[in-house]
């Protein structure tokens, strides 16, 4: 898949994703929950991720700054692929006066639809500073083919 694919966003046949502002408004319900219930209390905390379609795989990135490794569970299921975790607490004492909470804590669950049927044996997963890359193989069944239009000559 060329990199230039791979950087741009799933877009529908007007131009655009209908989808961000629906997005857009979930992570602004979290960041809204989790400032008026402390970062403690809030429920669960939703990381931000990327998901990018070629015609030979999908790749998933997701931002978990601070996260351990070993805090992290992938698994599939049909086309869903689902994440998670745990963000790390804070690290500030305890008598602290807080002027601004704004990073998120505590177990998260994120599940991404695909276009395709997952197959878990053959994805790739990594985590680099900071970032889990998820590459996910698209079946050759399930990838686009392209249709030759033959040329009728008129009589």
């Amino acid at each position: 898949m060329e990199e230039a694919q791979m950087l741009m966003p799933a877009m529908s046949a007007f131009g655009f994703d209908p989808f961000v502002q629906l997005r857009r408004l979930e992570r602004d319900m979290d960041r809204l929950f989790s400032s008026v219930l402390g970062e403690e209390e809030a429920e669960f905390a939703v990381p931000a991720l990327n998901v990018y379609l070629g015609d030979d795989k999908a790749r998933v990135v997701v931002r978990l700054p601070g996260v351990q490794l070993e805090d992290v569970d992938l698994s599939t299921t049909g086309n869903r692929l689902t994440i998670r975790g745990e963000l790390p607490g804070s690290t500030a004492r305890d008598d602290a006066v807080w002027l601004r909470r704004e990073r998120i804590s505590g177990p998260f669950s994120r599940s991404v639809d695909l276009p395709f049927r997952v197959e878990a044996e053959k994805a790739d997963a990594r985590f680099e500073n900071g970032l889990l890359i998820i590459d996910l193989p698209r079946p050759e069944e399930d990838r686009p083919h392209r249709i030759e239009i033959k040329k009728i000559e008129a009589k």
